[in-house]
């Protein structure tokens, strides 16, 4: 194994991987480690929304507004089998924090810093929100809008950044704790596991674990990081086609209802979180927050059982402002003596934070600033991928080929794009592994073996909530876990 590198990344969230894969494509020689897996953290745990913020333009964040609108026109064009485009619905009611012109306002100066090919904004008068949705409260409905964003795999995105990070040449270790940090004449040497390392710079991207992983390691003070707390709720089905944009009557806060895997997703809570970050839950409170809000709007909704439940830490950078609502979700990165840290900013944004990141890392090691490319090129999966183009009738042809039905082929190539080549190698060579692993999931044997040989799963955990969302369906993947296990014990 080399133990030279440029570049040593402590991290493997979004911003990790996503850094590792932008300084590898220019020419660094990358290694990061992550203590868990790739995206156990708020990576795996978000919203599922590749968005502008709209909420955002409250506070006049502008600038954050536009970078994240062009942010996510380029995960829909450079990933899309996992970015795609969402209707929203947006109901303004009488009272609420920001009246029917305002959102109007609002939503006309989205669409204007959204890049031009994207569709802009309709305004809707109640009777229309009523027809659409036929169990939202009509009392005090003042009219609303239709608009835009993109639902995105966000546990996908980290696992295909990874990949595209060890094409471009970078290494990436998962359970790799580095258990001590030594500065050196050379830079850093890191130890784990796997012995001693060197690196000239080392990135700090382990997030609401910035501040934890700096004092175990003896590493300078940097900005310090406010990590505030969001929960989601998977909930039965609500409305198929179009997520809600709606304001919670208990503080204003945009909360959101997403379809998602068959069911809904409502989210996201905003509070302060102290303590160690791998404790993270959702409690009792949390739920009681969403579940009213979500009730003030369907309040002859019969079915609002907690199907499953996740919470994840976001970095914020300052305790400044009169609500973690309010806090900027603008990133900053800070350099000092060779130790770069990466805080705050939104996950729509990780690509230009990686290359804001690379670019500072570059002129630390007096390197020319090679041109970043991450903007136009295609993440793993979208590389070649002839399945987007591909007709139906070529579709059904290949997929009984495979002894598989159609349905089961078109869901291979939105969560894998062109890897689904790897899946299909996989059944040719044991036809036996196009079988699902369990009645109640679409999941195929292939996958499971590709999860664990190419995507580094290492755990019956990994398979169910990083490779898959498995973990947040009914069943909660206990209906396969022995089975699953199996594979892993091998």
């Amino acid at each position: 194994m080399n133990t030279e590198y440029d570049l040593a990344i402590l991290g493997g969230g979004i911003n990790g991987v996503a850094i590792a894969r932008d300084a590898a494509q220019r020419g660094l020689k990358t290694i990061l480690f992550e203590s868990r897996d790739f995206g156990s953290g708020a990576s795996s745990k978000s919203s599922k929304l590749a968005h502008g913020g709209l909420r955002y333009l409250a506070h006049l964040s502008f600038g954050l507004v536009k970078e994240s609108l062009r942010e996510r026109a380029r995960l829909k064009s450079n990933a899309p089998h996992l970015v795609k485009p969402l209707p929203f619905l947006y109901p303004v009611y009488s009272g609420d924090r920001y009246p029917h012109w305002m959102v109007k306002m609002g939503l006309s100066l989205y669409d204007w810093l959204s890049p031009k090919e994207e569709p802009t904004h309709l305004n809707l008068t109640p009777s229309h929100l009523t027809a659409l949705l036929p169990h939202l409260t009509p009392k005090g409905l003042k009219g609303g809008c239709l608009y835009y964003d993109a639902l995105m795999q966000d546990n996908r995105l980290v696992i295909e950044n990874m990949l595209s990070a060890q094409q471009e040449g970078a290494i990436a270790h998962n359970y790799t704790e580095v258990t001590n940090i030594v500065k050196t004449a050379y830079g850093f040497q890191l130890t784990s596991h796997l012995g001693p390392i060197h690196a000239r710079c080392l990135v700090n991207a382990t997030g609401a674990w910035s501040k934890l992983t700096r004092s175990l390691l003896n590493l300078p003070e940097a900005i310090d990081v406010y990590p505030t707390k969001g929960v989601h709720l998977v909930l039965p089905q609500i409305h198929p086609s179009h997520a809600l944009a709606l304001t919670a009557p208990q503080d204003g806060r945009l909360f959101f209802l997403v379809p998602w895997m068959g069911y809904s997703l409502l989210g996201t809570t905003d509070t302060p979180f102290q303590g160690d970050p791998t404790q993270v839950t959702v409690e009792p409170a949390d739920q009681q927050y969403l579940l009213s809000a979500l009730r003030h709007y369907f309040p002859a909704l019969k079915d609002d059982r907690i199907i499953a439940s996740f919470a994840g830490l976001r970095p914020l950078i300052s305790a400044s402002a009169s609500s973690p609502s309010s806090i900027s979700r603008e990133h900053r990165l800070h350099l000092s003596e060779g130790i770069l840290t990466i805080l705050g900013g939104k996950y729509t944004t990780y690509r230009q934070i990686a290359e804001e990141a690379v670019d500072e890392i570059l002129r630390f090691l007096g390197k020319e600033a090679l041109h970043c490319r991450t903007g136009a090129a295609p993440i793993y999966g979208a590389k070649d991928n002839f399945w987007e183009s591909m007709s139906m009738k070529d579709l059904e042809s290949i997929a009984v080929k495979h002894r598989l039905t159609f349905d089961q082929l078109k869901r291979l190539s939105n969560q894998y794009g062109s890897a689904t080549d790897q899946i299909l190698d996989r059944i040719r060579q044991d036809p036996s592994s196009n079988r699902q692993i369990c009645p109640h999931h679409p999941h195929l044997v292939a996958e499971l073996s590709y999860a664990i040989d190419v995507e580094k799963a290492r755990c019956p955990e990994d398979w169910f909530q990083r490779r898959t969302s498995i973990a947040y369906s009914k069943c909660g993947g206990q209906s396969c876990l022995e089975n699953v296990s199996k594979y892993f014990s091998k």
